[in-house]
């Protein structure tokens, strides 16, 4: 997608009513192409109505995550661990990592930082699989 047709659908979530956006966020969410967006209209959305965000949860876990963080809702332990087992070859790892820092969820955090190597080593073992390496 062109970089000019990317800022016209975030524009879009910035000036249109609070209201609108999450009335219509699930439309949006369908011509978002990146997870950046995608928050953003969450977030924008959860100034109407929070509850919203749990369907992010779904669609997405490490930007929930990071909405979670944004709106300083922490996570439970457990969520957390979920979203790690689910996410822990995501190269987006280090952003979740970060939202559990904000939240401050230590015990997920070193759970992250006990694996981290040898994510990152499985995770450059797929990459080199795809591309034959």
């Amino acid at each position: 997608m062109c970089r000019a047709k990317r800022i016209m659908r975030l524009a879009l979530i910035t000036h249109y009513p609070v209201q609108y956006v999450h009335d219509r966020r699930q439309d949006f969410a369908r011509i978002l192409d990146a997870q950046w967006p995608l928050a953003r209209l969450y977030l924008r959305a959860a100034e109407h109505d929070r509850r919203c965000v749990a369907e992010l949860s779904k669609i997405d876990g490490i930007t929930y995550a990071y909405v979670k963080a944004k709106l300083e809702e922490p996570l439970s332990l457990v969520e957390a661990q979920q979203l790690i087992e689910q996410n822990r070859l995501d190269e987006r790892l280090g952003l979740l990592a970060w939202a559990f820092g904000k939240m401050g969820l230590w015990d997920a955090l070193a759970l992250i930082a006990e694996h981290a190597g040898e994510w990152q080593m499985e995770r450059m073992q797929q990459v080199m699989a795809r591309y034959d390496v």
